[in-house]
């Protein structure tokens, strides 16, 4: 079973739209499907800006993972219950459902990358070809279980196209790092020294001042860093100001983190992309404990624009084909496309 993730760089991006579209995709070519969220998605209308929302058209035979409350709205004769997870969430225990009747559904799957991989897991003993997950930016660090990620981003997350390009392409050099071979998973912060000693720092993240503290006063001790592995969440800012406050004769070898996903979720994209560029000119080598392939970006023209004598939202779009261009001009070595505009095989092997 092949898993693949969604995400978007901001609500109305595209995600759904993306996923729904190589859902159709798949199915066409005679795979069998399997989807879940993390977290909750599936609103008629957004809650902003009052638009509607795309929502899953699933057909009969797919396999879904969702929250009991989300399955209400649908006819108990449309779907069919193969077995609970004992997943429990603010909508309900998560069920494993198949779907009897071709309809649009909700889905509400698991926040942690326990649960997700135990779904996974369900998924795989229903004979799944592949595997859909559903999530968001601010929702991504689980999404580490998939074999890969789909990356929507268009004019709703920012309608000046160079802006919008500017922040994709930054995400997009996140990951360009290796996963590094033969490296021991790690829980704690650890720093390894020239000299050999091995230091440990409990805690798996640095955003506190006292980590930076601890981290900074072993470097200045040594002089010399082997390598700086931090598994969990880090704020640029302060690895930033790390390399700024040591001594011109430091030398910083390696640095590691535990994946791209963290790095997403505790920082702007545009300042992680000169953070770490900046330990490169160092001389650091930068890498992965564990990674993610980033496969394609999709590129919607739509945003929701604010009249403000009505005080309401209306669809608005900016040119398809100049910020599908801007975007292609600023990621080197990725596909970026319009998903309304793709044919199926040409998807089906950007996915395989």
């Amino acid at each position: 079973m092949k898993v693949i993730g969604f995400a978007g760089t901001a609500k109305n991006t595209g995600k759904t739209t993306a996923a729904s579209r190589v859902l159709s995709a798949l199915r066409d070519n005679g795979s069998r499907i399997t989807i879940t969220s993390i977290g909750y998605d599936g609103e008629d209308i957004d809650n902003v800006t009052g638009l509607p929302k795309p929502l899953y058209y699933l057909k009969a035979g797919d396999i879904i993972a969702t929250a009991t409350e989300c399955l209400r709205p649908a006819k108990p004769s449309s779907y069919k219950i193969l077995e609970g997870t004992d997943i429990q969430t603010i909508l309900g225990e998560i069920q494993i459902v198949e779907i009897l009747e071709d309809d649009t559904y909700r889905l509400a799957g698991p926040n942690r990358r326990t649960d997700l991989e135990q779904i996974l897991r369900r998924f795989a003993a229903h004979r799944s070809d592949f595997s859909l997950i559903d999530g968001a930016l601010n929702r991504i660090v689980p999404m580490i279980c998939a074999d890969g990620l789909v990356l929507s981003t268009g004019a709703a997350f920012d309608e000046d196209i160079q802006s919008t390009a500017f922040h994709v392409a930054a995400i997009a050099h996140i990951f360009t790092y290796k996963k590094i071979k033969n490296l021991e998973k790690r829980k704690n912060i650890h720093l390894q020294m020239g000299d050999g000693e091995t230091i440990t720092i409990r805690s798996s993240s640095l955003i506190s001042e006292d980590i930076y503290g601890k981290i900074q006063a072993q470097i200045r001790a040594a002089r010399v860093v082997t390598r700086l592995t931090i598994p969990g969440a880090c704020y640029p800012e302060l690895l930033e100001r790390l390399l700024d406050d040591l001594p011109d004769n430091t030398v910083f070898r390696e640095l590691v983190f535990g994946n791209p996903l963290y790095l997403i979720a505790s920082g702007n994209p545009l300042v992680w992309k000169e953070t770490l560029m900046k330990f490169e000119a160092r001389g650091c080598n930068i890498g992965y404990s564990e990674m993610i392939p980033l496969l394609f970006i999709t590129v919607s023209p739509f945003y929701p624009r604010y009249i403000h004598n009505s005080h309401i939202y209306e669809a608005a779009y900016v040119d398809a084909k100049l910020i599908q261009e801007e975007i292609k001009s600023k990621v080197s070595g990725l596909p970026v496309i319009n998903i309304e505009e793709i044919h199926d095989p040409e998807l089906l092997s950007l996915i395989s």
